[in-house]
Parts: C-alpha cells; structure tokens; sequence
C-alpha cells in the first residue's frame, strides 16, 4: 500500500489511493457523497464521507486566479465568499463538531483526511438499513432508543 502524506497545507492526512478497497456509492446530499468501501490499514467496513465543494470559486482560489489574469472584481467575489464561507457548513467543522461528542446515538468518527482531493470523514459502516425505510408509530422515546448500529431497538445497544 503507498504510504499516506499530509496536504499542501499540511493539515489533514492524504489518504494513500489504495487504502480503501472496493468503494460504492450509498448516498448523495447537498454538501457530501457517502460511499461504503473496505479499510485496508484497519480491515473494517467504513463510511466515506466526502465534501462536495461548495462553489467552483472556492475551489479556485487565490493563486490560480492570478495565475489566470482574472480581473480585479472577481478577486473582491472570491473574498467576500471567503467571508461567507466561515459561517457555511464544511465536512471539516463537522467532523470537529462529532469529534466532541459521545453519544450512544451519534456515529464516530475514525478519521478526517483528504481522499480522492476532496475532505473525508471515515466512519463506521452501519449496515443496518436506512431510518427513512423505519416507522415510528410510538413516543419519540422509542425514536431515541433506535439503536444506530442496527436500526432496530435492540438489547445490544451501546449504552
């Protein structure tokens, strides 16, 4: 297997291309594609959480737009995006905001890196089936009781 790094900005690991074998597309959202694949440094399932980029600006960036000669009014969008862009949802914040929490019903996370250049969250693959498909006739007590591993209230739930 090829050996991670950490990105040009030297913040987030770079995940080695090889490490996660046979990856699947699960779901698609607004601000993330969640894929299942094989950890092959760990050997589990795992959730991919990968960031879609919120806009083609920010994927930009300073540099190559003067790379590209690009006027001076493109320069001040791109910085006031920027601006925006600290009170925006991104993968990252996120996956911080998960890390602080433990909670029976709030899925870890592993790891947070760069895969395929994009911010990835890697979690544990639940592969209990989706709470959309579930009903919930009962309390919201019985909601909160739904076990995360296995979508079911089951005796086995983490306490």
């Amino acid at each position: 297997m090829a050996a991670e790094r950490e990105d040009s900005a030297g913040r987030l690991r770079v995940f080695a291309e090889d490490r996660f074998e046979g990856p699947q597309i699960l779901g698609e959202g607004q601000h993330a594609t969640i894929w299942l694949a094989w950890d092959r440094y760990m050997c589990r399932p795992v959730a991919l959480k990968v960031c879609v980029l919120a806009t083609v600006l920010e994927a930009i960036g300073h540099e190559r737009i003067d790379a590209l000669g690009i006027g001076e009014g493109l320069r001040q969008l791109v910085d006031e995006l920027g601006t925006e862009a600290e009170h925006r949802y991104t993968l990252l914040r996120e996956a911080r905001l998960l890390g602080a929490v433990s909670h029976p019903n709030v899925i870890p996370v592993f790891e947070v890196g760069v895969w395929r250049g994009a911010v990835t969250m890697v979690m544990p693959a639940l592969l209990g089936g989706s709470l959309a498909t579930k009903s919930f006739a009962g309390p919201w007590e019985d909601v909160l009781a739904t076990c995360p591993r296995c979508s079911t209230r089951c005796a086995g739930r983490p306490s």
